[in-house]
């Protein structure tokens, strides 16, 4: 270099938390990044969120990228990298790509030559650190919201998505750790989801005589380890040369099970206790609630925690409590049909309610108890006195048409549902199941 590295990287500091202020700017500084190097968006991230630290560790390469990218959205003359790299260090940089890693692009089937069978759809495998962050970087490892812990619930073009809960600074640590060869060697957990094998074929194939393991095109999540995987990736962008195994799990399990597996193993760990009631399934209301958030048109709309955000409509609880209220489950027999029935109720109700529900949905939660979380205690209940009556799902509207849940309704405030001043009281739900209780069936 023409000046040393590090007056580079301190003279980075200031311009890049400026340019951190500028999410335009950020996003094309990404996407240029990205599109043109294949460096990971995250790597990125970290960069400009705390270049003090973070500059101080990368490949050379990638500080002449980083600094070029900054000083054409700022103009600063102290970043020219021109005055601190040879053109010769500049040609190399700019031939940098983030798949360099890979001695080719990874492809199915994967090949292990030695494989531990630990049950007869479970095998233990060494892989190194190139191939877990080749499976990310090429997508063919995912990270699957009905097989994880909590998601975060975030609102990408007015639709609300689950995304991986991500805490950055463990990430961070482990990164760093890698580089250093000072990570301690942890089991991940991979599924090579039973049934979506190309051709419908076997995802995973076992040679009992060689102990070898093949993995064959499929969908593979992340069960486990979805946080060192990341770390790996970020580690190897910065440290192309390093050298790390890690012991991996794969499973071959449906995508419920694979859930429940980890729900099992998580049962000494931390996770909310309504996420691992949704993960494990213990009782048949537990079903029933998951059938309704997968297959009904609640689907995404009942939330993995505590409380609402968004779009979310009603809470794990709420169902559960007021569905063991109401119905009597003893076998799997009565499971199915009040799952059945439930599916259908709700969505004839939300198709009725159609605007309610989705165009308008924010405008009718300010002036209507339609869409409030303490009104499906009221709609369970009425799901259960038709069925006991033997009225068919698809007749609800007719039930519903004749309530008027607008806030400025005086019966709201006669059941202790609202106060003076239209707001929920503590009462709103016992208020909600003693009028809907009282509806003429």
């Amino acid at each position: 270099m023409k000046q040393p590295r590090e007056l580079l990287e301190q003279n980075l500091i200031k311009p890049t938390l400026e340019v951190k202020r500028r999410r335009g700017v950020v996003k094309d500084i990404k996407t240029h990044l990205s599109q043109k190097h294949d460096i990971f968006d995250g790597t990125i991230q970290t960069w400009i969120n705390n270049p003090a630290e973070e500059l101080k560790n990368i490949d050379a390469r990638l500080l002449y990228l980083f600094s070029q990218q900054i000083y054409e959205k700022t103009g600063d003359l102290n970043i020219n990298p021109e005055e601190f790299f040879t053109d010769a260090e500049a040609k190399t940089s700019k031939q940098y790509s983030g798949k360099m890693f890979l001695k080719e692009e990874l492809k199915f089937p994967l090949i292990f030559d030695y494989a531990l069978e630990s049950s007869r759809d479970s095998w233990i495998v060494m892989m190194d650190i190139k191939t877990i962050a080749g499976l990310l970087k090429s997508r063919k490892l995912h990270w699957n919201p009905e097989a994880q812990r909590e998601a975060t619930i975030k609102e990408v073009n007015g639709e609300i998505v689950e995304t991986a809960t991500v805490y950055m600074h463990n990430v961070l640590e482990m990164k760093q750790l890698l580089k250093e060869n000072k990570l301690e060697r942890t089991q991940l957990i991979f599924n090579a989801s039973l049934g979506t094998a190309d051709d419908n074929g076997d995802e995973v194939v076992f040679d009992k005589e060689t102990k070898q393991l093949q993995i064959n095109n499929c969908k593979m999540d992340v069960i486990d380890g979805y946080h060192r995987c990341l770390a790996a990736q970020l580690a190897l962008e910065e440290s192309p040369d390093i050298d790390f195994m890690f012991e991996v799990k794969i499973l071959n399990f449906t995508t419920p099970r694979s859930a429940s597996f980890l729900a099992q193993i998580s049962k000494g760990e931390r996770m909310s206790e309504v996420k691992r009631r949704s993960m494990s399934k213990e009782t048949f209301t537990d079903i029933i609630i998951d059938e309704l958030r997968n297959k009904s048109a609640l689907r995404n709309r009942i939330p993995n925690k505590e409380g609402l955000r968004g779009r979310d409509l009603v809470t794990y609880n709420t169902l559960k409590e007021s569905i063991n209220k109401n119905f009597e489950i003893k076998r799997k027999l009565d499971q199915v049909e009040v799952s059945d029935y439930l599916k259908e109720f709700f969505d004839i109700l939300i198709e009725f309610y159609d605007t309610e529900f989705n165009d308008n949905f924010k405008e009718t939660k300010e002036k209507s108890l339609l869409v409030e979380n303490v009104t499906f205690a009221g709609y369970i209940i009425l799901a259960a006195n038709m069925k006991s009556n033997d009225i068919d799902p698809s007749q609800v509207y007719k039930y519903l048409k004749k309530i008027d849940f607008s806030k400025d309704n005086s019966v709201w405030k006669e059941y202790d549902v609202l106060d003076d001043k239209n707001r929920l009281t503590r009462n709103a739900k016992q208020g909600i199941e003693k009028y809907f209780s009282n509806l003429e069936i």
